[in-house]
């Protein structure tokens, strides 16, 4: 049974009896984990952490430490083995053989987002459930995600294109599979109903917010609010636009955040870290290229495997800097400008455009040619 149907007829995660097998050894070994990330001192490497060759234990045992920073548990009185069942199953439903859109990619999201919330002190505008609920739509936001994007679903009718339709498809997805994985795992269970609406909300918001249709959108809306908006008291009225017909996509600081954290590989601590991420999801989209020629559907020119290498490495770099200069900093610059803690991001950024030329050419040529293969 595939991922859709699962979703359709509201089974086929973990049993009761195979949750009741996972808890203690996860337990166990988050344990060990969680000491040696401590022990290789994570915390104080902030954005210079690079988990991208990590394995799937590893990568839970890191959530669950983040999940202990941000007070999740009592927040929500969440039981450890039941958040670890959580995570577990979470992790089932992310494709492992996507280059990209994987496990790894949701935790290294999760992790930016708490440097944010932590380091660069968000926490402080926001309520604790709308931590939490940033904090789990980091982690799930591209969950079920099948390594073709929404252009993709709709151009090959697949179910996914067929379910959903052509605005937000896959968030739209990865948001009902998250918010189904919650309530099968009871992870929201021990708050008031009113406040688990409320955080399923903005969970939802959060994960539709990574969809980048809407990006352009986003930076007009945050050029109308007040200068250092999100700096100043806590907003007691929350900023909205609306989207179609409708639904509502509040500007809400969870929101902004986590999309700033989706898009963040070129704010990373060093060039050898975005660089990676490139890499990946250029590996990514050159898979949906082949299955776009192979579906006799126009191929996509920026996932053309034969112009991607005609232009070489020179090509992959003006593309990488476009995307970054034309997309990403712009959108730093104007959360900056509603909330002055996403600055030192935004000098990272820059800084590392900066430097791409300082790379060493041979090591990012061979790097490059992975892409292909």
């Amino acid at each position: 049974m595939g991922r859709l149907e699962t979703l359709k007829q509201g089974q086929g995660f973990n049993t009761e009896t195979q949750r009741c097998n996972i808890p203690l050894v996860a337990r166990l070994t988050d344990e060990q984990l969680r000491r040696q990330l401590h022990a290789d001192h994570y915390i104080e490497q902030g954005l210079g952490l690079d988990m991208w060759n990590w394995e799937r234990d590893k990568l839970i045992a890191l959530a669950v430490d983040l999940a202990y920073r941000v007070n999740l548990h009592q927040i929500l009185k969440l039981p450890l083995e039941r958040f670890c069942s959580y995570l577990e199953a979470l992790a089932d439903e992310y494709f492992a053989s996507n280059t990209y859109h994987n496990f790894t990619h949701a935790t290294d999201v999760l992790y930016v987002l708490c440097h944010l919330l932590l380091d660069c002190n968000a926490t402080s505008r926001m309520t604790e459930y709308e931590i939490v609920a940033s904090f789990l739509a980091a982690h799930a936001h591209d969950v079920g995600h099948p390594g073709t994007n929404n252009h993709y679903q709709i151009a090959a009718n697949t179910p996914l294109g067929i379910k959903y339709g052509e605005s937000a498809t896959l968030e739209t997805y990865s948001a009902d599979l998250g918010q189904q994985l919650l309530e099968q795992y009871s992870v929201l269970e021990n708050i008031p109903s009113a406040d688990r609406a409320a955080l399923i909300s903005t969970f939802r918001t959060c994960i539709l917010g990574t969809d980048m249709a809407q990006h352009h959108t986003t930076c007009l809306a945050l050029k109308h609010l007040p200068i250092d908006f999100y700096t100043q008291n806590y907003p007691p009225k929350r900023p909205g636009r609306t989207n179609g017909e409708s639904s509502t996509h509040a500007l809400c600081l969870p929101s902004l955040l986590l999309h700033a954290a989706d898009i963040s590989g070129p704010c990373r601590a060093n060039l050898d870290i975005w660089l990676t991420r490139s890499v990946a999801v250029t590996r990514e989209f050159v898979q949906q290229g082949d299955c776009e020629r192979k579906q006799h559907i126009s191929v996509t020119e920026s996932f053309d495997r034969l112009i991607l290498q005609a232009e070489g490495i020179d090509g992959f770099q003006r593309r990488e800097t476009e995307f970054t200069k034309g997309l990403v900093l712009p959108y730093f610059r104007d959360v900056e400008r509603v909330w002055n803690g996403i600055k030192p991001l935004r000098v990272s950024l820059e800084d590392n455009i900066r430097s791409w030329d300082s790379l060493d050419r041979k090591a990012v040529t061979k790097l490059w040619a992975t892409i292909f293969v």
